[in-house]
């Protein structure tokens, strides 16, 4: 009868894990495989037994080398991917430089003189506004999905492509459009013939009402770019010339898309 037992170097990630076994006493190749099969757990981490791999070692001995597999499967679906993915994200936020200070907070003035009043303005001279670079929310996550091999096409590789890079023109995982920035994915075959995808997206929120100096009622979708021209005024108190906020502009540079196209189901924390 056939002895299997465990080696050491176990796998596991969050979406897969990999055990190896050595059999001893094994008639024949697909013997020692049924044994495998009957000794190994049929679930590990939650994941179901996805495949097993036997190579001979001596087979006058009847000894053979193993592995087996276990990851995590979504149910199939004609050309999307569904069931709960594997989730990740971060908050880590990305540096912009800002010309624009939220609001003045004081400014102090030397003995006898008034301090000029840069409108917000951040580092202003009389040759331009320097600005500063700080950090900005900006919310990133990923998405892991199981597809079938028959749904990973050329024209659905097209499709991903074509979407990185672009802004979901309609609310997405609860996100208004303008706001989740599609930034590609990443594929791979497994050995189950199965592909396992993961997606990147980035969000930042929608914002009305912004104040640029005197300029009010600024509307912005998130990914829009906001910036600001500046002109050169003279100060009457302090008989300075500097530069302030004169005109503000949202700009549009990147384009929008139906994330529907993606076929990656509802959302996974629904």
């Amino acid at each position: 009868m056939a002895t299997v037992v465990e080696k050491f170097g176990r796998r596991e990630t969050l979406t897969r894990a990999e055990r190896f076994y050595v059999v001893y006493d094994a008639l024949t190749l697909e013997a020692a495989k049924s044994a495998i099969i009957a000794a190994a757990p049929t679930y590990v981490a939650g994941f179901p037994q996805e495949d097993v791999e036997v190579e001979d070692l001596d087979v006058e001995a009847g000894t053979y080398l193993a592995s087996v597999r276990w990851s995590y499967r979504a149910p199939g679906g004609a050309g999307a991917a569904t069931g709960v993915p594997v989730l990740s994200f971060n908050t880590s936020g990305g540096s912009q430089r800002l010309t624009q200070s939220l609001s003045t907070v004081n400014s102090y003035g030397a003995p006898g003189f008034t301090a000029p009043n840069f409108r917000g303005a951040i580092n202003a001279s009389d040759q331009g506004v320097e600005g500063v670079d700080v950090v900005v929310p900006v919310f990133e996550w990923s998405e892991t999905h199981r597809f079938d091999d028959s749904d990973v096409t050329w024209s659905y590789l097209t499709t991903l492509r074509n979407a990185t890079g672009k802004v979901n023109s309609s609310t997405f995982r609860t996100q208004s459009g303008g706001e989740v920035l599609f930034l590609g994915a990443e594929g791979t075959l497994l050995s189950t013939g199965e592909w396992e995808i993961t997606f990147r997206f980035a969000a930042q929120d929608n914002q009305t009402g912004l104040s640029v100096g005197t300029i009010t009622g600024i509307d912005k979708q998130g990914w829009d770019y906001l910036w600001v021209w500046y002109r050169p005024y003279l100060d009457a108190t302090t008989n300075l010339i500097y530069q302030v906020p004169t005109a503000a502009y949202v700009e549009r540079v990147y384009r929008r898309t139906d994330f529907a196209d993606l076929d990656i189901g509802t959302d996974p924390l629904d």
